[in-house]
């Protein structure tokens, strides 16, 4: 008989029916584990301005796969009592076609017919929600059909809807209309640095000791039937997540995720992600207890199914599981890493080190109860095992695992002061940048920029100005919508033309490596070629037209020339 407490927790899993959005059903455990978040209550917000307009609408609803749009759908169709979709007509799923001989773009053309251009004027009141993708909504505008949806296409352009460009004000009497999930992470930034009160309430549905709580009243009630239950990983899992600390650090290091990989993390995906943090895919109770004779065995497995293992140790599990893990990895002080293991195998007796790591955690019954002192450094297999767990415990139980990386910490500040629009704190960001944009092809002064360094006999240069034009931001104390991408912005010095750049992580990192001498490599100037391609817009400001230098590469001392346009000519000469 499959354990009951695994097949609750199965529920959250991608693979589970629960998982699959019907906008015509909405059931007790998706209305249980529903979260009020911003892009509600915008969403709301937009659908009260335009209520009162009577001619024909359509409101785009943007995002990615799993992001919650079908959910807010569903919810607001059958559990809201303001009733605000009442008068719309929903379109849930724009990339399935209805019928063989058509494609989902021309399925999608035929839903939304009312809104071409030959019908927008015809006297019409169709009042529609589509919820769609971001992908498949760019294929649509860029397929034949959208011929017939050129104002459209015209909306969804004029909007940035693909960039982190800011839309167009809002126009009640428009017809087209759009919220994009997209703009709004699982996190929002402030002062203090970022924080989730979204996942926070999300993993306290799953782990909170609530009455309500579908997960909690099973883990509680399989504690009373199941005779295993004081050995089960499973449940010691669930009691380690239980924890408000260990959630806050789990969450910050999601947060890092969506930050440093740039990687789109949905609430599906949150949520497999809590079941694979939970439940080993290799779990099976009858082959399991089986071991229980053998403590040896019976402890490396045990092991190999407790959290700390199932997050660092489970490659290939989810795009998630995986950045998490290298994100880790290179955190890690070495130095402190290498004193650690050499202490560990010094001693013959680990037990003191693992009681004073696991600090009475659920995982310390087992470990202290399979003799620990028995092990010794000629089961160097298993010590190394423990060893492995300790350490990635200790990656989800001690903050100073994440505290450490004073990089990532500085982006996020930076990234904060951009978007809040506290300029005063944003000095340090945009000289680094100025001075990363004259060095990315070599560096030649404080105002000369290469412009040509294809030859292998000397590279071409110019004297370039250029002037900070700082993006300005939304004055908020918390920063809600935002991408995690800092929009750094530099203009000639008549200020009549600007070039922006869109600051990354990994941009960022490498950015401020250069301050300390760091010189880019080729792979660097490819990975980052959309900052390559916008130092040659800069360049354009400078002075190529009426004077270049020219740097000797072979000659001794990297004799330098000017090559300058006057009134009778041009002169050559060296400086």
């Amino acid at each position: 008989m499959s354990c009951e407490f695994i097949s609750e927790l199965r529920r959250l899993s991608k693979l589970s029916a629960e998982a699959v959005q019907n906008i015509d059903h909405f059931d007790p455990l998706k209305e249980y584990m529903h979260i009020t978040r911003h892009t509600e209550n915008d969403f709301r917000e937009l659908m009260l301005k335009i209520a009162e307009v009577n001619h024909k609408q359509l409101v785009l609803v943007c995002g990615s796969a799993g992001d919650g749009k079908s959910h807010l759908l569903s919810y607001l169709k059958y559990s809201d009592q303001d009733g605000i979709l009442d008068a719309y007509t929903i379109i849930n799923d724009a990339t399935e076609s209805d019928a063989p001989n058509q494609t989902a773009i021309e399925t999608l053309a035929e839903k939304i017919v009312a809104f071409r251009d030959d019908h927008l004027d015809d006297g019409g009141c169709e009042k529609v929600v589509l919820a769609i993708n971001l992908g498949m909504l760019n294929n649509f505008i860029d397929s034949e059909q959208s011929q017939y949806f050129g104002k459209l296409k015209q909306y969804v352009l004029n909007n940035n809807i693909f960039s982190v460009a800011q839309p167009l004000p809002f126009d009640k009497n428009a017809v087209f209309h759009h919220i994009d999930f997209s703009n709004y992470q699982l996190y929002t930034l402030t002062a203090d640095g970022v924080k989730s009160d979204y996942l926070t309430e999300l993993f306290e549905k799953v782990f909170g000791n609530n009455p309500c709580n579908p997960f909690y009243n099973t883990y509680i009630n399989q504690g009373s039937t199941c005779p295993h239950h004081t050995q089960c990983p499973v449940r010691h899992n669930f009691e380690f997540l239980m924890k408000a600390e260990v959630r806050n650090l789990l969450i910050q290091r999601i947060i890092e995720v969506c930050i440093k990989d740039k990687l789109v993390v949905t609430s599906r995906d949150v949520l497999n992600f809590i079941f694979d943090a939970v439940v080993s895919p290799d779990f099976d109770e009858k082959k399991f207890w089986s071991i229980l004779s053998n403590p040896a065995k019976f402890l490396a497995t045990y092991i190999s199914y407790t959290t700390p293992m199932l997050i660092f140790e489970n490659k290939g599990m989810s795009s998630l599981i995986d950045c998490m893990t290298e994100n880790a990895k290179s955190n890690e002080n070495i130095e402190n890493r290498d004193g650690d293991v050499l202490n560990f195998y010094a001693v013959d007796d680990i037990s003191p080190i693992v009681s004073s790591v696991l600090n009475g955690s659920e995982y310390s019954d087992i470990l202290n109860s399979i003799g620990l002192s028995a092990i010794d450094n000629g089961r160097d297999s298993l010590k190394k095992y423990i060893y492995k767990f300790l350490m990635n415990y200790k990656k989800l139980s001690d903050f100073e695992t994440l505290e450490d990386d004073q990089l990532y910490l500085s982006f996020v500040k930076d990234l904060y002061h951009a978007y809040a629009g506290n300029i005063k704190y944003l000095k340090n960001l945009y000289s680094s940048v100025k001075q990363s944009i004259y060095s990315w092809n070599g560096s030649y002064g404080s105002d000369l920029i290469c412009i040509d360094d294809s030859s292998d006999d000397y590279s071409i240069l110019e004297q370039l100005n250029i002037e900070y034009d700082v993006v300005q931001g939304s004055g908020d104390d918390e920063v809600l919508q935002f991408s995690p991408v800092i929009l750094v912005r530099f203009c000639n010095e008549s200020k009549t033309d600007q070039v922006s750049f869109s600051i990354d992580y990994s941009l960022y990192r490498v950015i401020m490596a250069m301050k300390d001498g760091y010189c880019p490599t080729s792979q660097d100037r490819n990975v980052h070629a959309d900052f390559s391609s916008g130092i040659t817009a800069l360049s354009e400001f400078g002075t190529k037209k009426s004077r270049v230098y020219i740097v000797s590469k072979r000659k001794t001392g990297n004799a330098k020339f000017v090559l300058e346009k006057s009134y009778f000519g041009y002169s050559f000469k060296e400086v």
